[in-house]
């Protein structure tokens, strides 16, 4: 008997994307650079300084559209002027300063997300003193990330590929933190990636579905701000089994049977067909074959004719339906395969 190998080809995509990521720091140096240059932003090297008796100053909290700062003074001034350049895109938008700020906290608010700000303060009425301290790259959170997509591949990994909010991609985050969850939900694993837009999750199975949580993230310093979470639902397809073998024949000319592996939580399998007198699987329009609620179908019918695998290549798709936390959810449709005689 001949194998499967004749006759099932499974087509594999792998699209691989690298962000880049720009780091933000807070520290502290006595410098001789004149002061004006912090305060029209020519301090291009994103370096930061503290000079007098300002100490502790840092980004101390973020939302998508806001950024506090924090401050404590060695002197117990009270008032302070703030002097800020914001940037987006790798663009400045504009200088803005915010004169005689009681105590030792600020929020800046309404910043459009996306916004990153290089920032120093004078205790107020002091701009040509010696006492004041800068931080560059102080940040928005971003949002969460969008157009998530995902995939099961060899090795039973799942494949798991986003795209940046908005506004958030080059310059305002720091990393990602995703959290597997089995569709129980319980955790099973939490993964961090601070150099792509997309990771490898090694503890699943092919035959489950998962929950994923992916948090974006910004470091200051030494501490870490999360963003807004994305939840998804990982369904994968299922592995085909069809062939023909000393104990089965699943595939003749005028009859195609076939079979797959199960999928955990499955509600039914939908079946997609083409065909074509090649292996040429691109710019095919494929219809809908039918459903199944078990792991086989049988094909013997295209367009309402009896099928030829001697004379055409019939090529498939299986897409998996799961009822998962509550709702219908179905699988990608990455793996095709065809068959021919």
């Amino acid at each position: 008997m001949q194998t499967l190998k004749k006759y099932l080809h499974i087509i594999l995509a792998v699209i691989i994307s690298v962000a880049f990521i720009i780091p933000a720091n807070i520290s502290y140096a006595n410098d001789d650079t004149s002061k004006e240059l912090y305060v029209s932003n020519k301090l291009s090297s994103g370096k930061v300084s503290l000079h007098g008796t300002i100490t502790a100053f840092e980004e101390s909290a973020a939302t998508p559209t806001s950024i506090t700062l924090t401050w404590a003074d060695s002197a117990d001034n009270y008032t302070y002027d703030i002097y800020a350049t914001f940037y987006k895109n790798g663009k400045k938008k504009s200088e803005e300063s915010f004169l005689n700020i009681s105590g030792y906290t600020y929020t800046f608010s309404n910043l459009s997300n996306g916004t990153y700000a290089n920032i120093t303060i004078y205790p107020a009425g002091t701009l040509d003193s010696d006492n004041y301290a800068t931080i560059t790259s102080a940040r928005t959170l971003p949002k969460a990330v969008k157009n998530v997509s995902t995939k099961f591949g060899s090795g039973n990994k799942l494949y798991i590929k986003w795209y940046a909010a908005k506004d958030a991609e080059l310059y305002t985050t720091s990393g990602y933190k995703l959290y597997l969850y089995s569709t129980q939900g319980k955790r099973l694993k939490t993964y961090k990636t601070t150099t792509s837009l997309e990771k490898t999750l090694s503890a699943t199975k092919i035959k489950n579905c998962y929950k994923v949580i992916i948090r974006p993230y910004i470091k200051i310093g030494s501490k870490v701000l999360y963003g807004s979470k994305k939840t998804i639902y990982a369904v994968p397809q299922p592995t085909i089994t069809t062939a023909n073998t000393s104990s089965r024949t699943d595939i003749s000319k005028e009859k195609i049977i076939l079979r797959w592996k199960n999928i955990n939580d499955a509600d039914k399998y939908v079946i997609y067909v083409a065909r074509n007198a090649s292996t040429q699987a691109s710019g095919l329009t494929y219809t809908k074959l039918g459903t199944s609620s078990t792991n086989k179908y049988t094909f013997t019918k295209y367009k309402g004719k009896t099928i030829d695998a001697s004379s055409y290549y019939y090529h498939f798709y299986i897409i998996t339906k799961a009822t998962v936390s509550g709702k219908s959810r179905k699988s990608s449709a990455v793996y095709g395969f065809y068959v021919h005689l």
